[in-house]
């Protein structure tokens, strides 16, 4: 059996060597096995280990467990280590299947070294269970792996003692390989460079495949472990595409198209063409495969999207998605983040996106730069299984054929006979075997021979019973070897001189006294008959036949005197009397002749020739071949004539050698066959980004001069790109310019060409494609310099720049100065009337077909909220938009100031200024004839009070005070003071006069005079009055202490120096407000007033000094 793995093309010529070494080893070790192997040297196991999930006992820090079946057995993966387990007591590794197999061999890679411990106690077992010890042991091995099998490449002779020591189930033990396979055979080692192959000692059946590492602590080590078997096809069953790349996962082909791109139909279609379709209905264990596969080829991958079966129904609002293989719903999509969006409903395929964990994107199906994965059936079934000595009928082994199973002819066929390729690509049944059958040799006949066709007494083997003279066969005269082991019928005897049994004629009877030679029968017929002919014969007896042969009694009779004439088949000679004659003495002259098969001999083989053939036999052909380095002198061809000779002369052969062939430039010569003499092959290769020009390929021929001419190496160089009309090329990475840039303006030719000289450009270099102004790009903008020698994909093409109608806008429209839409034409937005517009008012057509800038929109023109200073009261709005009113209102005792109204105007703004409110000002409440006026608010505004009082000798006539209201006015009329003679007591040595002035609180005698009669007073004194009545004593006042920083209002039409009462705001018996006395007239005001801010002023004082009673108050 060729154990390989198939599915790598990478690793397909670095481990052929391994492969046919291992080969030929395992055929050698299964030979005298005491128990059948069901292995053979012309079917392909295949390694279904590759991309399976894997688990293990835990992971040291370094390489993780999926390297284990990545399918690179290589000791560094990504720079970094293989697998390692911890080390830990019985380390173990498993690799699931997905589903049972056959197994047959587990190849371990590992590494070893100073730093890293060697295997050591392995387990390899097999089964259904995810426990270890649940399943079959398959093979073991004691001891250090790499001390087990340290063999040489090429060993000669007796091999080392070491390879003894590799005793476990499934390998031979030393005295189980015959002495003359040790010695000369030598079959190399098993374990080579860390490779270790284990066979099970049967086939055993498992989903689950285990390593593990018995006894003492240990770290189990693992670069790659291949599980092969003959139960899943090979890669190479799937497809034929040399460019795509095949692998077989869980008996399915997966056909990654890496060269090709396309649209979903384009995809769909080269997978139906080649027997499947694209890939579908797959569980979570093959999207793992398929991801880590992409993983693995990305950098071959043009673009990381890729096309797989999966569409969504049609309609825009659909959400239902299906694989259009089968037409299933998809129940669990693996869609990536924010995923599907379905852009603009136009978004029906599905592609695995590598820039996102490769999970599902929806895209539009009509793009044409994409990759995909074909889900294919095999064609094929591959090359057969064929246990040891077993041949087939037919090299085709294509889905359908049905081949037919040989063994040699001394075997029998145990098992299927036929065995048909079935779609699944696996064959029916199972492979049979030969089994050797010999009957053993026959016993002696006596008085006669036994003569074997072909000298054998194996399976099928006939045999021939030959009596001596005088004597007659009794029994079966041939027998044959059965598939039991013994031969047919039972041994016939020799009798002497015995005849046959003759018969009566017809109507008769016939007498036969005895059977022994010279006895006479007699014949006689019944009354009413005549015997016709002689009444008694004497007979020689029916000669015995002639194998391969005829017998012709030329008289129909065996009496005396009769002939017997001989012939043999064609093929064969006659050896003894063709004729021979029954005697008197009742037997037949000489002896019994025999047909034996003609022969040639051997043929004459000349030196350094090569002669094969069947046998030696009549009508065989024999072939004449050289030894390499020699051709044939003559026929190649020589058959075994029917005169034992063999046709024609002998051929001969002649050496011839070529010699070394010089090297190319630029390029590698590779001697394939390793020699330089006839028949050798020799290959060119060229470096990188350079072509061969010339055959790749020379033979040595016959004349001993190497086949053609010797070819060269050309760098291979990209032509000048394409320029479409109206197009701006821009060429980078070429080696002669940086940079190179061709226009429409230096194109004169159709296509653009024009009279350019002839550039070529390096591989890599990239093309970018422009259109001049007015004209846009249809098509890809970059193109690259392919090794083939073309520029990626096609060239665009420059279409004429027409951006279309622009889009509308609400409450609002657009016009078209120019009456286009082509390049540069303009479009002006405008908005419906009492609607704002918002963003640009002019658009432009670009170059890329597009209008410029974002579509404006057109927003309702809206007033703010209108503006309101502090002394405002209040501000009703009826509505924001064009029309809409804001009133200002003020609050009691304010007046407005500007008009009380504002429309909001189609500008978005209030019309007018904002208003604003005023204190009511009753102005001066006038002079009081011999009297005087107190301001208690030290102010005329609104709700301001003023206070009156008369001279001595004076009566108050009307009110006390007065307010100012909020119509501007002061309350009531003014009051008068009239004279009225008051006698006062004589306070002291202080005299009151008229209107002199005396200190408040002196007396000149030490006495104090008072006005008598009834008073109301504050509690300072301060002599109040009911509304409309006159207070009892207007003359007398209390007094307070001002403070230097007060300077109250007085008016008076007397002199400044006359007496005069002062509230002090401390004791006044009004309301404070700002921090001055207001005055409430004895009544209260229940409505809501502003207060008005205090202003201290003076009227009627002209030296700002008031002297009451004699005291200068300031």
């Amino acid at each position: 059996m060729q154990v390989r793995d198939p599915c790598h093309a990478r690793h397909r010529q670095s481990q052929l060597e391994q492969d046919l070494l291992f080969q030929k080893n395992l055929s050698t070790l299964v030979q005298s096995l005491p128990f059948p192997v069901i292995l053979d040297t012309s079917s392909l196991a295949t390694n279904v280990a590759y991309r399976k999930p894997i688990s293990h006992s835990s992971n040291a820090p370094g390489g993780g467990g999926s390297l284990t079946t990545d399918g690179d057995s290589s000791p560094v993966h990504d720079g970094g280590p293989c697998f390692m387990t911890r080390a830990e007591s019985s380390p173990w590794w498993r690799v699931d299947l997905v589903r049972p197999y056959s197994v047959r061999v587990v190849r371990i890679s590992t590494t070893a070294g100073e730093e890293l411990p060697a295997l050591h106690d392995l387990e390899i077992r097999v089964g259904n269970h995810s426990r270890v010890r649940d399943n079959s042991l398959c093979a073991w091995h004691p001891g250090e792996l790499s001390k087990c099998c340290q063999f040489e490449l090429k060993m000669k002779g007796r091999r080392g003692e070491k390879q003894g020591k590799q005793i476990h189930e499934g390998f031979l033990k030393p005295e189980e390989i015959p002495r003359d396979e040790r010695v000369e055979r030598n079959p190399i080692q098993l374990i080579k460079s860390g490779v270790s192959n284990f066979v099970c000692a049967r086939p055993m059946v498992g989903r689950y495949v285990f390593i593990q590492m018995t006894g003492a602590d240990g770290q189990l080590i693992l670069c790659e472990v291949e599980v092969f078997t003959t139960e899943e096809f090979s890669a190479e069953s799937c497809s034929s595409n040399s460019d795509s790349h095949a692998v077989v996962f869980n008996q399915t082909c997966y056909d990654f198209q890496v060269s090709k791109k396309g649209t979903f139909d384009t995809a769909r279609k080269e997978c139906n063409d080649s027997g499947g379709d694209l890939i579908y209905k797959f569980n979570e264990i093959t999207f793992d495969f398929v991801k880590s596969e992409l993983e693995r080829i990305k950098n071959q991958l043009q673009n990381k999207l890729i096309w797989i079966g999966a569409q969504k129904d049609p309609g825009f609002i659909s959400r239902t998605w299906r694989w259009v293989t089968t037409r299933e719903e998809i129940a669990e999509p693996m869609w990536g983040r924010a995923q599907p969006n379905n852009y603009n409903g136009e978004q029906n395929c599905v592609v695995l996106d590598g820039n996102h964990a490769w999970l599902w994107n929806d895209v539009g199906c009509n793009l044409d730069y994409l990759h995909w994965i074909c889900q294919l059936n095999p064609t094929d079934c591959g090359s057969p299984e064929r246990r040891e000595n077993t041949t087939v009928d037919s090299t085709n082994y294509s889905v359908g054929s049905v081949i037919t199973y040989q063994c040699p002819q001394d075997s029998k066929v145990v098992g299927d006979r036929q065995r048909k390729c079935l779609p699944s690509g696996m064959w029916s049944g199972f492979a049979p075997t030969c089994q050797f059958v010999d009957c053993g040799p026959l016993g002696t006949i006596e008085n006669g021979v036994v003569t074997l066709i072909e000298d054998r007494t194996t399976y099928n083997a006939t045999a021939h019973y030959f009596c001596s003279e005088n004597h007659t066969l009794s029994g079966e005269e041939t027998r044959h070897c059965q598939a039991d082991g013994t031969w047919s019928g039972k041994d016939p005897r020799c009798l002497y001189k015995w005849c046959p049994p003759l018969d009566a004629p017809a109507n008769g009877t016939v007498e036969i006294p005895s059977f022994e030679a010279g006895s006479v029968a007699r014949f006689k017929c019944p009354p009413g008959h005549i015997l016709i002919g002689q009444d008694s014969a004497t007979y020689c007896g029916v000669p015995p036949p002639l194998n391969e042969g005829v017998r012709q009694l030329l008289n129909g009779s065996t009496n005396v005197g009769s002939i017997v004439e001989y012939q043999c088949q064609e093929d064969y000679w006659l050896v003894g009397p063709q004729r021979r004659v029954c005697l008197a003495s009742s037997l037949w002259s000489d002896s019994a002749p025999y047909c034996k098969l003609i022969t040639c001999g051997e043929p004459e083989v000349p030196p350094g020739a090569i002669v094969t053939g069947p046998n030696f036999n009549v009508n065989s052909i024999i072939l004449y071949s050289c030894e390499p380095g020699n051709f044939l002198v003559g026929r190649s061809e020589r058959i075994c004539t029917h005169e034992g000779k063999w046709s024609g002369d002998a051929s001969y052969c002649e050496f011839v050698d070529c010699g070394r062939i010089q090297p190319i430039l630029k390029g590698t010569i590779s001697y394939l066959n390793e020699t330089t003499f006839l028949g050798s092959v020799v290959q060119y290769t060229c470096s990188r980004n350079y072509r061969l020009l010339g055959q790749s390929q020379r033979v040595c021929p016959r004349d001993g001069h190497w086949s053609g001419d010797a070819p060269t190496c050309e760098e291979i160089r990209c032509g000048e790109p394409e320029r479409p009309q109206n197009s701006v090329v821009n060429i980078r990475g070429n080696d002669r310019t940086k940079n190179v840039v061709r226009s429409r303006a230096t194109a004169s030719g159709p296509g653009g060409q024009g009279n350019l000289p002839l550039v070529t450009y390096r591989i890599g270099a990239t093309v970018t494609y422009a259109c001049e102004a007015g004209y846009k790009v249809e098509g890809r903008l970059i193109r690259q310099c392919e090794n083939t020698g073309l520029w990626t994909g096609e060239p665009p093409t420059c279409i004429y720049v027409d951006c279309g109608a622009p889009e509308r806008i609400e409450n609002g429209g657009f016009t078209l100065p120019q009456n286009a839409t082509y390049y540069s034409a303009t479009a002006l937005y405008f908005c419906n009337e009492n609607f704002r517009l918002v963003g640009k008012e002019t658009r432009k057509c670009e170059g890329n077909g597009t209008w410029s800038d974002d579509l404006p929109s057109c927003s309702e023109i809206l007033c703010r909220e209108p503006e309101r200073t502090e002394t405002i009261f209040n501000v009703v709005v009826d509505g924001y938009d064009v029309g809409g009113q804001a009133t200002y209102s003020c609050a009691t005792g304010q007046m407005m100031k500007g008009s009380a109204t504002r429309t909001c105007q189609a500008t978005g703004v209030w019309s007018g200024l904002p208003p604003h409110c005023e204190w009511v000002d009753c102005g001066d409440p006038g002079k009081v004839e011999n009297g005087r006026v107190y301001q208690i608010n030290q102010s005329t505004i609104y709700n301001s009070v003023v206070e009156y009082s008369c001279f001595p000798k004076y009566r108050l006539k009307g009110v006390f005070s007065r307010r100012c209201t909020a119509e501007g006015s002061w309350e009531d009329s003014a009051p008068t003071c009239e004279l009225e003679e008051v006698p006062y007591d004589i306070l002291g040595d202080n005299t009151i006069e008229g209107a002199q002035n005396v200190p408040a609180g002196r007396s000149g005698g030490g006495d104090t005079r008072r006005a008598g009669g009834p008073k109301n007073e504050t509690p300072n004194g301060a002599v109040m009055k009911r509304p409309g009545e006159e207070p009892p004593n207007p003359n007398v006042m209390s007094f307070a202490t001002f403070r230097e920083s007060q300077r109250p209002n007085i008016h008076d039409d007397g002199d400044d120096d006359g007496g005069y009462d002062v509230v002090n705001e401390g004791d006044s018996p009004y309301p404070v407000t700002n921090g001055h006395t207001r005055q409430t007239g004895g009544y209260s005001n229940s409505s809501y007033s502003a207060s008005p801010p205090s202003t201290a002023s003076f009227h009627g004082s002209s030296g700002g000094t008031v002297t009451i009673n004699g005291v200068a108050l300031r």
